[in-house]
């Protein structure tokens, strides 16, 4: 599991991240670098967004839309379809 620190921008250095006490991270527990930052480091940029849903459950939901009887068209569906698995992913699964 993740956790996303809302307002958290990405710090370019170790020697300015929130997570480095004189020169120890507190996430990894490494002593790094202070002039960049070390291949060893889990934080990762989150890119501008909009709203993050899951489209894994959506395309779930769709497949029962359809199933009973609700879509107007099958040609929908798969369009539809088609636009939730092209959407780009701005963070990757996790877990199940």
């Amino acid at each position: 599991m993740s956790v996303l620190i809302k307002g958290m921008q990405m710090p370019t250095s170790c020697n300015v991240c929130m997570f480095d006490v004189y020169g120890l991270c507190l996430i990894n527990k490494n002593i790094e670098a202070e002039d960049e930052l070390t291949h060893s480091c889990p934080l990762v940029p989150v890119p501008k967004h909009g709203r993050l849903i899951d489209a894994d459950a959506l395309h779930d939901q769709m497949i029962d839309y359809v199933a009973d009887g609700y879509a107007n068209d099958a040609d929908d569906y798969e369009a539809y379809y088609d636009m939730v698995k092209d959407a780009p992913t701005i963070i990757e699964a996790e877990g199940e």
